[in-house]
């Protein structure tokens, strides 16, 4: 609308735009899909934290469902994420925000979200990203502190 009325201000935002399908429960998405990134032919890495490992969904009884980002390969740029679960609409903003603005997944490991809530997710599927990262320097860093001792 904004580019209808004053044409050239408002850049397309698609790979950014949130959507959520209410059903029970909820699936929310935005960025690409894996398929999308596939057919694209675009390398990524799979973030995936299920909701049974997230203490207030547990806390809830609400443990159906998953998380998950796409990542570019090697780095930690955001594709994309999907969301299934009864709180799906009201997850995804966190990292479509991030995606918006380049933050890359491994900045949310230093975000310090309210515990325990559900939000909690977005920072263990950083953590998740951070650890992969370290096992490729673990024979590197082996060497390091054998040599140390």
């Amino acid at each position: 609308m904004r580019n209808a009325l004053l044409p050239g201000t408002a850049r397309d935002e698609r790979e950014v735009l949130p959507w959520t399908t209410f059903t029970q429960p909820e699936v929310a998405r935005m960025g690409l899909s894996e398929d999308e990134a596939q057919k694209a032919g675009i390398a990524y890495d799979v973030h995936r934290v299920p909701f049974d490992e997230v203490d207030r969904a547990v806390c809830d009884a609400e443990t159906e469902g998953f998380a998950k980002v796409l990542t570019r390969k090697g780095s930690g740029r955001i594709l994309g994420a999907a969301i299934v679960h009864d709180r799906a609409g009201e997850l995804i903003s966190e990292l479509t925000l991030a995606k918006r603005h380049g933050v890359p997944l491994g900045k949310l490991a230093s975000l310090i979200h309210v515990y325990p809530t559900l939000a909690d997710v977005h920072g263990m599927m950083a953590d998740a990203y951070s650890l992969g990262r370290l096992r490729r320097f673990k024979p590197l860093l082996a060497r390091i502190f054998a040599w140390w001792r």
